[in-house]
């Protein structure tokens, strides 16, 4: 009973966390983003009818998605901060068509929600080592960093904050279309399990080599 309880508390305040983020992130919206970034098509216009679905929409999503600290839970968490609850508030605060949060919504249902009422097998794989993993990593990531220099990507790398974006505008321009795919591979796929392993493995040397990266990446090119 008591375990009951306590799992009831704790969904019913993440469902209170998550409106409140859907609120903030939709006031942060209307007064500094349009405000910032108007220029880039982040426009005001502020829909209460979609306002009110979309959150209507959260409370039915979140529902349904498994709130706990298992691994579908940690995922489905950060698919709800990081995918579902912007895409509302983009939808709601710039008026977008219905069709971008159907489609949104949709995909979501399928990613986070499906899983939770399926019985999928699981794949057999050999078995890696952590350090051998961190050293795979390290080295798809060079291969990236490497292929970069060799079309002349070095010439763009810049520590000055306020020029990031133009540097990265002329390296787009410069650099073969291929490591528009690469380069986010690199960055949120490589970089970061790398380091994760390298913290379990508290092996510093690799962890600072990573952080590196993830700097000469940001300061140079990163579509």
């Amino acid at each position: 009973m008591s375990t009951n309880k306590k799992y009831n508390t704790f969904n019913l305040s993440l469902v209170l966390l998550y409106l409140a983020y859907f609120l903030t992130l939709q006031y942060v919206y209307k007064i500094y983003v349009t405000d910032i970034y108007g220029y880039m098509g982040y426009m005001d216009q502020f829909d209460v009818i979609k306002f009110i679905s979309s959150a209507l929409l959260l409370l039915i999503f979140i529902n349904f998605t498994k709130m706990d600290d298992s691994a579908l839970g940690l995922f489905s968490s950060i698919c709800v901060n990081l995918v579902l609850i912007p895409s509302l508030v983009i939808y709601s605060g710039k008026s977008l068509p219905n069709d971008f949060i159907i489609v949104t919504y949709i995909a979501m249902l399928i990613v986070v929600i499906l899983p939770q009422y399926l019985v999928i097998p699981r794949i057999a794989a050999a078995k890696i080592n952590v350090s051998s993993y961190i050293r795979i990593m390290l080295v798809l990531t060079l291969s990236v960093i490497m292929g970069i220099i060799l079309f002349g990507g070095l010439r763009f790398i810049n520590f000055d904050f306020s020029r990031v974006y133009d540097f990265r505008r002329e390296a787009a321009d410069s650099i073969p279309g291929i490591f528009g795919y690469l380069n986010p591979i690199a960055t949120k796929v490589f970089i970061p399990f790398g380091l994760v392993a390298a913290l379990i493995r508290k092996q510093i040397i690799f962890m600072c080599i990573f952080i590196l990266m993830s700097v000469i990446f940001f300061r140079s090119y990163l579509p």
